[in-house]
């Protein structure tokens, strides 16, 4: 599928009455000329038959309780189709929610993910429970996380960019986090700007676990100014490769989550657009990324890109699907709204 023609999927809550991801994703959509896909996943631990044999009964409750769903994602969609949009629904009986969000992406294969997004307490973050970062790390798409309330008429786009490559990140990741931001700031006539964050403080260290600052260290004057050189001249390489002009480039030294949460109050962002690289689960849980600490604070939406050639720890298949009948269908879609 041509990325001109392919979906924009849209994670909607459809017991919820207001719907900032999908407003924006509709939006984005009809700029883009692209098809719009509504998916709900839904999970109910006694209608799967936990500890018990799922009988014919329950299969019937669990068709019955996808089918509303389905029913209610309809209704958010046909305002939509009448618009002009091309919509399809699909609602899923899978869990966790992350893996089954990522097992539509994997079926419908989009251009964007889009889902709305909330301030999470400390200790989701802590110990990774969070279908948001699950999915920062997890969905192999573009991930647009949309946060209440509308931007202002004068809001900007902000590419982070790490033009030096640290913390395992390849350099085209950098060009495409910018050409997103570019799209966006066309389709949304927003100033793009570009950020690059370094900290001179502890030179090649990775961030620390979320909540946790770290300690500073003593770096020769003479050092820091040689990092901040070789900061600036990256930056200002990479800046005159995209064609950006000098007043929208931008090199703050400092932590980077920190920074990337301050200059999208000072540029009045209304989108951060930023790249989550893949590691290991264990380095991943302890390390955590940029996007991660930033998505707490961040007073905008944020759009998460993965490097190329990214691939997903989840698997395609549907397991609570697997386990309950393999000739049964637990996913049910329309054929457009």
């Amino acid at each position: 599928m041509s990325p001109s023609h392919a979906p924009i999927l849209v994670v909607v809550d459809p017991t919820r009455e207001d719907q900032p991801a999908l407003a924006r994703a509709a939006g984005y959509a009809r700029r883009r000329g692209a098809p719009l896909v509504l998916v709900a996943a839904v999970y109910d631990p006694y209608l799967a038959g936990e500890d018990r044999y799922p009988g014919i009964e329950l299969e019937k409750q669990r068709q019955a309780l996808v089918g509303h769903h389905l029913t209610r994602l309809r209704a958010h969609a046909k305002p939509l189709a009448r618009s002009g949009l091309r919509v399809t629904c699909r609602a899923v009986f899978d869990q966790p929610l992350h893996e089954a969000i990522v097992r539509e992406v994997l079926r419908h294969q989009p251009a964007m993910v889009v889902k709305d997004t909330h301030r999470h307490g400390a200790l989701s973050r802590l110990f990774l429970t969070n279908t948001d970062w699950h999915l920062i790390r997890d969905c192999p798409a573009t991930l647009w996380l949309v946060k209440p309330g509308e931007p202002s008429p004068y809001a900007s786009v902000v590419a982070a960019v790490d033009p030096l490559h640290g913390h395992d990140k390849p350099g085209s990741l950098d060009r495409a986090i910018i050409s997103q931001a570019q799209e966006l700031g066309v389709l949304y006539g927003e100033r793009v700007h570009v950020l690059h964050a370094y900290n001179p403080a502890i030179p090649g260290l990775s961030a620390p676990m979320p909540g946790i600052e770290a300690m500073p260290a003593a770096v020769p004057p003479a050092l820091v100014e040689q990092l901040r050189i070789d900061h600036a001249r990256a930056l200002d390489t990479l800046a005159a490769d995209v064609g950006l002009p000098e007043g929208q480039v931008h090199l703050r030294a400092g932590d980077p989550a920190t920074v990337v949460v301050e200059a999208a109050r000072e540029l009045d962002a209304a989108i951060v657009v930023m790249g989550a690289v893949a590691r290991s689960r264990l380095k991943r849980a302890f390390i955590g990324s940029t996007a991660e600490r930033a998505l707490e604070d961040i007073p905008c939406d944020i759009v998460v890109l993965k490097p190329e050639g990214f691939e997903s720890p989840v698997s395609a298949r549907n397991r609570v699907a697997d386990y309950l009948a393999r000739t049964a269908n637990y996913g049910r879609d329309d054929a457009g709204t």
